[in-house]
């Protein structure tokens, strides 16, 4: 760059690239927690099922495995099963619910299956605070890197040229394609699954040969060590390599169009990074573990901007259209005001208002987001900014969006199994990928019991077949009515949901014919 030493530059990319990595470690030390508290929660799983004398007096082998063979009480199972619900995740509770729902939990559960069970979903705690405290790391990490490289730029331009904060899309677009080709909470559920198969190797092994208690929590604390290293290897790499996506950001932003490898100059350092250091490759090309860090696991290294002699004279006033995402040179002395109105004109005034929203209620409504895909998962949008496109740009599907969480809310709410309400979730949105939101009212006349005297049997496709036809009666309320062969469903005419299902032999004679 131009008033220092290249080798000042690349030193300052290390240092940036060193703060990333002690950012890093505090999230692996939380991680490292979640491990600890695992390891003691699965001693108290055999505590529970085994009793403590097992550890304080020993147990003889074959009374340990007698007590590991037999059944467990149903009371117990739903006590295991219950702490499903501190994994916080929507998809990761799912998937754990699935799994405890399945065949082979339905018939009696043996000792040890419930053991196994209990070191599963021991397994994915920690994996939920994993991807939890990863992701807000991550996000910060490109934060800081895109911000820190543009500073850097100006200070070796010595031109305090104006930018463009890093979108929300480029930021989620950053976490979903991580280096390794594979997205970090997959790679955080596969190695909790290595790990909790590892752990029930220790424990049903153990009891097999009769070794000590004290012998057997030895060997879990060191599987747990070895989660801890897959752990900690996975945050550094992805800080690694989220660190330097946003630094190609930074590039782009600023119309860069060529960047330097900078690897760490010291006995560490790979070969693949030492044959790859000073060399410049066009931002346009970067690829993640081709020319891009992170190369390979616990990499370090990272880039530096090459500028051109003329950078200085392209850096002109510029702004990022906020409806197009587009990197636009404004005219020389335009204001704020001219900007905004120039926008209004090109995209319109709503439109231009609802961004002005997104950008001011971003972090409460990404608190919200948060929520919403705790409760209904995916159905709250396939990103942040999609579920912001929502809230502020097409009103009516934020309007069944809400309703939606509501309906969700009173199915978490109620009594009945977790099975049973897996089934009222599945079936709501059934109907809803056909065009039809269901109340929690018309769920269980879906799913509930069918007997009783004038009742009739019908199923989820009955009715699905039903509301392929037009609706073909109106109650005296207003409510629209289809009805045929014996089965019909009220709709709503403010939200045109489906708020009842009923069998009748005949149509009421109060209703409207349509």
């Amino acid at each position: 760059m131009t008033t220092r030493s290249n080798a000042y530059w690349d030193r300052r990319a290390n240092q940036r690239m060193a703060e990333y990595h002690r950012d890093a470690e505090e999230t692996i030390h939380i991680v490292n927690r979640a491990y600890d508290k695992s390891l003691l929660d699965i001693e108290g799983a055999i505590d529970r099922i085994l009793g403590k004398y097992v550890r304080e007096s020993g147990l003889p082998q074959s009374e340990a495995l007698s007590l590991l063979n037999s059944p467990i009480t149903r009371v117990e199972w739903e006590a295991i099963k219950a702490q499903y619900m501190k994994v916080h995740d929507p998809t990761l509770r799912r998937q754990l619910l699935n799994k405890l729902n399945a065949p082979a939990y339905a018939a009696r559960i043996s000792g040890m299956e419930a053991l196994k069970a209990d070191i599963y979903i021991q397994s994915k705690v920690i994996a939920d605070v994993e991807i939890a405290q990863s992701t807000n790391s991550y996000i910060k990490t490109i934060d800081q890197a895109y911000y820190r490289s543009i500073f850097d730029m100006q200070q070796g331009l010595g031109l305090a040229f104006e930018f463009a904060t890093i979108p929300t899309k480029v930021v989620e677009e950053i976490l979903r394609n991580p280096w390794s080709g594979e997205h970090f909470s997959q790679r955080v559920w596969k190695n909790t699954d290595h790990l909790a198969e590892q752990v029930i190797d220790v424990i049903a092994g153990g009891f097999e040969s009769g070794i000590s208690y004290k012998q057997m929590t030895d060997q879990l604390a060191e599987r747990m060590e070895v989660g801890k290293f897959a752990a900690s290897r996975l945050i550094r790499t992805e800080s690694t390599y989220m660190a330097n996506a946003a630094e190609i950001e930074a590039y782009k932003e600023a119309e860069i169009e060529k960047y330097m490898f900078v690897a760490t100059l010291d006995l560490r350092t790979s070969h693949t990074c030492q044959e790859l250091d000073g060399k410049i490759f066009l931002v346009s090309e970067a690829k993640a573990g081709v020319n891009l860090p992170a190369m390979h696991p616990f990499c370090r290294s990272t880039t530096r901007a090459v500028l051109d002699a003329d950078i200085a004279n392209r850096l002109q006033r510029r702004a990022r259209n906020p409806i197009t995402g587009e990197v636009e040179t404004l005219p020389p002395g335009m204001t704020y005001k001219e900007w905004r109105a120039s926008l209004a004109k090109q995209h319109g005034a709503d439109r231009v208002a609802a961004m002005e929203k997104m950008a001011r209620n971003r972090s409460a409504d990404k608190m919200q987001y948060n929520k919403f895909k705790e409760l209904i998962g995916k159905d709250a949008g396939s990103s942040f900014a999609a579920f912001q496109d929502t809230k502020y740009i097409t009103p009516d599907k934020w309007a069944a969006l809400k309703r939606q969480v509501s309906t969700f809310r009173k199915i978490e709410a109620g009594s009945s199994s977790d099975a049973y309400k897996d089934r009222l979730r599945d079936t709501y949105r059934y109907f809803k990928q056909e065009g039809h939101e269901f109340t929690i009212h018309a769920l269980n006349r879906v799913e509930g019991p069918k007997t009783g005297k004038g009742k009739m049997s019908f199923t989820r496709d009955d009715v699905g077949n039903l509301l392929k036809q037009p609706a073909n009666y109106r109650q005296p309320d207003g409510k629209q009515v289809y009805y045929r062969d014996g089965l019909s469903a009220v709709q709503a005419t403010d939200t045109g949901e489906i708020v009842s299902i009923v069998t009748r032999a005949k149509a009421r004679t109060d209703w409207e014919v349509l």
